[in-house]
């Protein structure tokens, strides 16, 4: 059977913070953890703690009892004294799966299969054009959207006298939300326009001290940096949020994602691009079009948002609104 995961990230004056007590899936009547919405049918009990993945997110996943089931799940956090608890609507996983994540090598296997006309065959030789279909679909997906499993969290560790740090190896965009939800408060501040940046450093030319804005700009390797200014005269750590670049998969790996739905439209994805160019005829519209709807539903369902008093509570898939670093804006600085 297919299966559905709940998510939760949790927020605190905008920063991800971990609850008090462990997070639980629980309605303020005790009646249930997540129900199914046509029968009213307990999916998971009252009470059922939901896994720590991460400073402030959670998650728990459950086997659908049938194909494209709609659910609620009532969340209940425990932080700073008090109970906030929040509904949210879930759309279930479609058609059943074998329950294995795919990896190139198995998906690329089967479509081969789909193609040759058994949609269960594993076995010849995969064509290397086949492969890159399903490499580049794979890419294509992860930059869709801003996804939760995209985003990351980092430190800017300078050292004294050195004014340029590296940044993580996998960074493509600096997480807009982030800068957005801490621009009143964070003491580093983000640029990607060099006069604006040259500016600010004149006005304390020679100077070293406490950096208060930093560049972000390409480095010789092909990576990204962070300028600071002014240089700071000791050992500094800022924190930063940001978007990441695809994971480079091994030919056995499976992608660090979210198994459903995004395997499947991976797999659609891929099978539309295949039987586009290999085929050469219109059968590929259906699984192209089933790609487009799935695709449209995970973007839609990870951009849902839920707010409670104090403090804010996000589903973990409304806060990821990216910035790249190429995309500031002339003169701006966050």
């Amino acid at each position: 059977m297919s299966k559905t995961t709940v998510t939760l990230a949790f927020r605190k004056n905008g920063t991800l913070t971990d609850a008090d007590t462990s997070v639980k899936l629980s309605d303020p009547d005790g009646d249930y953890g997540v129900k199914r919405n046509d029968t009213d049918a307990v999916v998971v009990a009252d009470g059922t703690s939901m896994t720590h993945t991460g400073t402030g997110l959670y998650q728990y996943t459950f086997t659908d009892l049938a194909a494209n089931l709609e659910y609620t799940a009532y969340f209940e956090i425990v932080h700073g004294g008090g109970t906030h608890r929040s509904p949210k609507i879930i759309k279930g996983g479609g058609a059943a799966t074998s329950g294995t994540a795919w990896t190139p090598t198995t998906l690329t296997a089967q479509i081969l299969g789909e193609l040759n006309q058994d949609r269960n065959a594993t076995g010849g030789a995969v064509p290397d054009r086949l492969k890159n279909i399903v490499y580049e679909c794979y890419r294509r997906i992860w930059v869709a959207h801003p996804f939760p499993f995209r985003k990351r969290r980092a430190e800017l560790t300078l050292t004294a006298s050195t004014d340029t740090i590296a940044l993580a190896s996998d960074f493509e965009k600096l997480d807009q939300k982030w800068l957005e939800e801490t621009s009143n408060y964070r003491k580093l501040r983000f640029t990607n326009d060099p006069q604006r940046f040259d500016s600010w450093r004149q006005l304390r030319s020679g100077a070293e001290g406490e950096p208060f804005v930093a560049l972000i700009e390409a480095d010789e390797s092909g990576g990204f940096q962070a300028r600071v200014a002014p240089t700071p005269v000791s050992a500094r750590t800022y924190i930063y949020y940001y978007i990441c670049i695809p994971p480079d998969l091994a030919t056995t790996s499976s992608p660090t994602w979210v198994q459903t739905p995004f395997d499947d439209i991976w797999h659609q994805f891929a099978l539309a691009r295949a039987m586009r160019q290999l085929d050469r005829d219109s059968n590929w519209q259906e699984p192209y079009s089933a790609y487009k709807s799935a695709i449209a539903k995970a973007i839609e369902e990870h951009s849902e948002t839920m707010v409670s008093d104090t403090p804010t509570i996000n589903d973990g898939y409304g806060d990821l609104q990216a910035l790249a670093s190429t995309q500031f804006g002339f003169g701006r600085i966050f």
